[in-house]
């Protein structure tokens, strides 16, 4: 599968070179230690090459979703529509259309919650739930800067500890700041399980989905994914699967 991406990626490395990086200080722990393992991820951000390239080196599964692109068109659908959450609801749930038996051990949320209002951070968590796991994390970037680009960033892995971006272009925004404490009651299941400062304003969080917030309809069935350790995060060992992305455009 590397392949298929080994031209795409040599020529992409002079461009990289003038592309902004960041430290990424949260995924390294979250990587299967194992040959064996499977990483089932999902990125709420556009497709890149250099991700799919990243993740194949531990034969898993990466699903694309763009959020951000999709949320538009959901949000000119529900607009003066206050007063109808199950509309609302709805709308987010098609932007991320999986079959029920689906599930993620990571989702790259990257800056994607700087662009949410506090209600779309709550039904962005309610239409993630059906897919996580107890353990599942969730990598984000929360801005702490008085403003923000236009529009999310396009991140790039380059290796385990670093990061390429690419932001909009346009006039910059105000930045929401949203804090801690209000992201946590909006997405309620989630815990911290990491926090860091980064030089560029942004907080890297590492959230950790521990328990749903909603009543099940039907017994939750045992899982076999093991725990790596007391502090750490959870990936199930599974047959290498398929990759599947939806490109954006």
């Amino acid at each position: 599968m590397r392949s298929l991406f080994r031209g795409p990626n040599r020529r992409a490395s002079n461009n990289d070179r003038r592309k902004p990086s960041q430290k990424l200080l949260g995924l390294r722990a979250l990587l299967p230690e194992s040959e064996n393992a499977t990483l089932r991820v999902l990125d709420l951000g556009p497709a890149r090459a250099a991700n799919l390239d990243f993740f194949s080196r531990y034969g898993g599964h990466l699903t694309v979703a763009d959020f951000y692109s999709g949320l538009r068109t959901a949000r000119a659908a529900t607009s003066g529509e206050d007063g109808d959450d199950d509309r609302k609801a709805k709308a987010f749930a098609e932007l991320l259309p999986f079959d029920k038996a689906t599930r993620f051990d990571l989702v790259l949320a990257w800056d994607l919650l700087n662009y949410l209002t506090p209600q779309e951070q709550h039904l962005l968590m309610t239409c993630l739930e059906p897919f996580c796991l107890a353990g599942t994390a969730i990598l984000a970037f929360v801005s702490m800067q008085k403003e923000m680009p236009p529009a999310p960033s396009a991140y790039s892995i380059r290796d385990a500890d670093t990061l390429l971006y690419e932001e909009r272009e346009g006039r910059a925004r105000p930045c929401p700041r949203y804090l801690e404490g209000d992201l946590l009651k909006r997405m309620q299941g989630l815990t911290v399980e990491n926090r860091y400062q980064l030089r560029n304003g942004m907080l890297e969080y590492v959230f950790s989905y521990r328990m749903s917030s909603r009543p099940s309809s039907s017994p939750a069935k045992a899982s076999s994914t093991p725990s790596r350790s007391n502090e750490s995060l959870r990936y199930r060992l599974e047959p290498a699967s398929r990759w599947s992305s939806t490109p954006s455009r």
